[in-house]
């Protein structure tokens, strides 16, 4: 099996095909979701099947590349590449392809010399985001942080009037 250089994500020449949009990728999150009317006659969502599928696959910068073996890798802040609405029921997908900036959260391992990224057994994290999820995290961490802290206030000032 010989490999497909690219520019951050590196495929080996074995991929998936996607469940919804039938489309070459090195790894998917698939959801169906059962939908429903709410009490205001809005369409809502009640998640009934999630699959995370991903092949190994390496990440390179500039100081060379390196094996991402997937299993749990969770995807984090990435925009569904394709939807689709089945009867009662939205398929989603969200695609991992080559060619794209990725931030990989994980545990640096080896195995008999090679090297390799995995799921932190203890943190119980293998995370990967565009960089676009980066941006999303810097523009909204600081607002929700500010929302705990006003939280956090306004209840110890309703404890304080309530011991007086």
């Amino acid at each position: 099996m010989g490999l497909v250089e690219v520019e951050g994500v590196t495929m080996m020449e074995d991929f998936f095909i996607s469940p919804v949009g039938k489309e070459k990728c090195i790894g998917y999150e698939y959801r169906v979701e059962t939908v429903y009317r709410d009490s205001d006659g809005k369409d809502s969502y009640r998640l009934f099947k999630k699959e995370n599928l991903c092949k190994d696959f390496f990440i390179k910068d500039d100081t060379g590349s390196i094996l991402v073996k997937p299993n749990g890798l969770e995807f984090i802040f990435f925009e569904s590449t394709n939807v689709k609405r089945i009867n009662n029921e939205r398929h989603t997908e969200t695609l991992l392809k080559e060619n794209r900036e990725v931030f990989l959260v994980g545990k640096a391992n080896s195995d008999e010399g090679k090297f390799f990224i995995e799921k932190d057994p203890y943190y119980k994290i293998l995370g990967i985001t565009f960089s676009d999820g980066i941006s999303i995290w810097n523009k909204y961490n600081p607002l929700f942080k500010s929302f705990v802290a006003t939280c956090f206030l306004i209840l110890v000032a309703i404890a304080i009037i309530l011991l007086y």
